[in-house]
């Protein structure tokens, strides 16, 4: 049963294998169920990784995922709302843009959120947990509104 699969800073480059958003194809059995034992992770972090993250991921929803300082980018699938379990998804730096989807509100279990230096605008979500992560989570998305404005001001 596969717990942790670290790919983290092995200069891997292209797009993220389609295989590792399908829990079908990719075998390992992606669940806990015990309060000590700790979640499956994948890390993608500190690659050469290009093109957008798999809207299949949210298939996955006891799956850790760790993609930052890659090169990914179009905007973040609003179907990664569906891991129910993740806890830290971090997505700094890479070249993501659009808005944050606002069903990550509904996350409850996220505790670290960090989509700094991207290329992200529009409105942070004020609902759930995005009121707990800090203002640093954000920066670097110079078209991105602060939470403490409303509505969102456009120039």
């Amino acid at each position: 049963m596969l717990q942790l699969l670290d790919l983290s800073w092995k200069l891997l480059e292209g797009s993220i294998p389609s295989w590792m958003g399908n829990k079908e194809q990719s075998k390992p059995r992606l669940a806990y169920n015990d309060v000590w034992s700790f979640p499956p992770t994948i890390g993608l972090s500190d690659n050469k990784f290009t093109g957008p993250i798999w809207p299949s991921f949210g298939k996955l929803k006891n799956l850790h995922v760790e993609f930052g300082r890659n090169n990914l980018s179009r905007s973040i699938p609003d179907s990664i709302s569906g891991m129910i379990s993740l806890e830290v998804l971090g997505l700094s730096p890479n070249n993501i843009s659009g808005d944050t989807p606002h069903s990550l509100v509904h996350l409850s279990f996220l505790s670290v959120f960090n989509v700094s230096y991207n290329r992200l605008y529009g409105e942070i979500p004020s609902e759930g947990q995005f009121m707990t992560f800090p203002e640093a989570s954000f920066e670097g998305n110079e078209a991105l509104c602060p939470r403490l404005l409303a509505p969102c001001q456009t120039k």
